[in-house]
């Protein structure tokens, strides 16, 4: 990823203040875990989900009070918001736009609406139950 620390190290002379709020290095670690966008954007998944988003990700797979399928419900989700707060470090960048935490929730939950219902007849009652608790279907 180009951030402009990256940046610095092959010379150029920029600034290393976060495109997305003005605080912080623009760095791999600032942009997921410690800036203030990225942990609104992490709080509102974990309100609408209900679950901690924690750095160790990996964790969601050995979750075993959901089903496999609910586990990689929630798995995509931070995938999406991984991409999503990387999108939002991007629009801010390039265009000076920063989409607001909850527009970018809810672009998730279209997304995963969309995924989920490509697999509708093949879900599980349990499954569907949980769906339609997160609001996805």
């Amino acid at each position: 990823m180009l951030t402009k620390q990256r940046l610095r190290g092959f010379g150029m002379n920029v600034d290393e203040i976060c495109f997305l709020y003005d605080q912080g290095k623009d760095e791999i670690v600032h942009l997921f875990f410690m800036c203030p966008y990225s942990q609104r954007c992490v709080d509102v998944v974990q309100n609408w989900l209900g679950f901690q988003v924690c750095a160790d990700w990996s964790s969601i797979h050995r979750d075993r009070s959901l089903t496999m399928f609910c586990r990689q419900i929630r798995f995509a989700v931070i995938c999406a918001l991984i991409y999503h707060i990387w999108r939002g470090r991007n629009l801010a960048r390039l265009s000076g736009y920063v989409p607001h935490p909850k527009s970018v929730v809810q672009s998730i939950m279209w997304e995963m609406r969309s995924r989920i219902r490509k697999q509708g007849r093949n879900l599980s009652l349990c499954n569907l139950e949980w769906i339609k608790s997160k609001c996805l279907w």
